[in-house]
């Protein structure tokens, strides 16, 4: 199997989509089958060779070859539709998990994950712009809590959120929000907290990178601390350039 993910004519094709997002029920999904082969299959050549369809049990999107079903991705999470640059058109936003690597130690259960922003055009096609393979995490990336990857949202203004849970007995949450902003997506919030599922202490740190602004909220011994700091003015930090989780 390895041999045959090795040999794809890229990793864009080693990708496969599941639905974990709220309101995807398995009805919408196969509405949105056309769309979501387009960007999965782009073009007449490889859409002979490769075939696209929806399991029944799970609502997974999965891409195989057509010669025996063959596999040719691991699942990836989640999708969503919103018009994210305002031009009246449906924009996509979709995480894709590659096939599964061999390690030195043995065969790893879990790919890496992209997060991806595809924009809609007046003719139906889609254009990407934006992908960042630090915004996911990989599914054995969760500690304890297996895995970490929540989905993606939009929150009350439309913006995108991923969020990510896991650890132990220490838990940690974060939560990143995108925004399209003149030529592409940014990173304009960011939330993250850990909390100690014994004694209940906490620390969350909900950071605003559009004012500058950072609120930290302690919990310690059943009291609570707020303070408010500015951060330093530093220009956005794009999808594309994001830094890892979880350095």
């Amino acid at each position: 199997m390895a041999k045959i993910f090795s040999v794809l004519l890229s990793s864009f094709l080693m990708t496969a989509l599941s639905v974990k997002a709220q309101s995807n029920s398995i009805e919408n999904v196969q509405k949105d089958l056309p769309m979501l082969r387009s960007i999965l299959l782009p073009g007449e050549a490889i859409a002979a060779t490769y075939k696209i369809g929806v399991s029944a049990q799970t609502n997974e999107v999965i891409v195989f070859k057509r010669n025996g079903d063959e596999l040719l991705g691991a699942i990836s999470t989640s999708y969503l539709k919103k018009d994210f640059n305002r031009d009246g058109i449906t924009d996509l936003a979709v995480v894709t998990e590659n096939a599964p690597g061999s390690l030195s130690i043995g065969v790893s259960l879990f790919g890496e994950r992209s997060l991806k922003i595809f924009l809609g055009r007046e003719d139906g096609t889609f254009q990407p712009i934006a992908e960042s393979k630090n915004a996911v995490l990989k599914g054995d990336e969760g500690g304890l809590m297996g895995d970490p990857f929540l989905g993606v949202s939009l929150n009350a203004r439309g913006s995108l959120v991923v969020e990510h849970y896991g650890g132990s007995r220490m838990r940690w949450e974060i939560k990143q929000t995108f925004q399209f902003r003149n030529d592409g997506m940014y990173l304009v919030g960011e939330t993250r907290e850990t909390f100690d599922s014994v004694n209940g202490d906490s620390k969350i740190i909900d950071m605003n990178f559009l004012n500058h602004t950072q609120i930290i909220r302690t919990t310690k011994n059943d009291k609570t601390k707020i303070r408010r700091q500015k951060m330093n003015d530093l220009p956005l930090v794009s999808l594309s350039n994001l830094k890892p989780l979880r350095e």
